[in-house]
């Protein structure tokens, strides 16, 4: 079995896409090879799984729960999924709702650049009354009170335990 201590944070970032012309199967085989390289690069020493859906021209963005999830699964069948920590930069998640899922799912980080670049673009037009700074710490804010908000209701008190438990089972 693979061994291996934490030493120090190493990250690798992944693009979560695949490419819109590659054909009905392109979703499958890219899950498939984000899961691939995501292991590769923990049994190489990455202990920080950065998944980014974040699209160029003609690529089409991977869900961030689809990503995150078999990228999850695959490193719990291969015996590495203890070795590394994901980190989500989407933009998919936009409510509490968003986040508690990813988290969840067990996203240790997570990033939303669509909606920050939202609320900036907002600030920019002057549609918000507040500056793009205090707008994305204001949204942050609530994002974090929403997560609690969440975990708070089922009693649970920290992230750690939150991690995974949308796939347990009843007993």
């Amino acid at each position: 079995p693979y061994r291996r201590q934490r030493q120090m944070c190493i990250r690798d970032r992944f693009s979560a896409t695949y490419r819109r012309e590659d054909g009905e199967n392109a979703l499958e085989e890219a899950l498939e090879n984000l899961a691939c390289s995501a292991e590769k690069a923990v049994r190489n020493g990455v202990s920080i799984i950065v998944l980014s859906d974040r699209a160029a021209e003609g690529e089409v963005p991977i869900p961030s729960l689809l990503a995150v999830s078999s990228v999850h699964n695959h490193l719990i069948r291969v015996g590495v999924r203890t070795f590394a920590d994901f980190v989500v930069e989407t933009g998919d998640a936009i409510s509490a709702h968003d986040f508690a899922a990813l988290v969840g799912y067990s996203a240790s980080g997570i990033y939303p650049y669509m909606a920050h670049e939202c609320i900036a673009d907002l600030a920019a037009k002057g549609a918000l009354s507040v500056s793009a700074e205090e707008g994305i710490a204001n949204y942050n804010k609530a994002v974090t009170a929403g997560i609690t908000s969440i975990m708070s209701k089922m009693g649970i008190s920290t992230v750690q335990s939150y991690h995974c438990l949308l796939y347990t089972s009843p007993s």
